[in-house]
C-alpha cells in the first residue's frame, strides 16, 4: 500500500471522528439519566391474533396437501399453481379431463 493510500484512509477517519464525535460510556449516561423516559415515542401495541384451536385434518386434506407439495417442490411451480393441479388431478377444479 502507497503512503498516498494510507493519508487517504487517515483522512477518512479523522473526517468520521469530527462527523460521529467519540461519546463516552458515562457521558451517555448521564445524558440519558436527565432525560424523561416519557418523551421518547412510544409504538402503540398491535392486536395480538386469537390462536385457533387445532383441528384434525381429513385423510383428503391430507392428501391434497401432498400431491400440492410434490408438485409444487418437484415441479418447481409455485404454490396457487400447484394447488390448482392438485385439486384439477382430483377433479374438484380447472377443466374437465376427458
Amino acid at each position: 500500500m502507497t503512503s498516498s493510500r494510507i493519508g487517504s484512509i487517515r483522512a477518512c477517519f479523522e473526517n468520521a471522528e469530527r462527523i460521529f464525535p467519540i461519546v463516552s460510556a458515562e457521558s451517555r449516561c448521564a445524558s440519558l439519566q436527565g432525560s424523561s423516559r416519557g418523551s421518547l415515542p412510544q409504538m402503540p401495541q398491535l392486536p395480538q391474533p386469537k390462536v385457533s384451536a387445532r383441528r384434525v385434518i381429513t385423510e383428503e386434506e391430507d392428501d391434497f396437501e401432498e400431491r400440492a407439495a410434490i408438485i409444487e417442490y418437484d415441479g418447481g411451480m409455485p404454490r396457487p399453481l400447484a394447488e390448482f393441479l392438485a385439486k384439477r388431478g382430483r377433479g374438484e377444479g380447472g377443466a374437465a379431463r376427458g
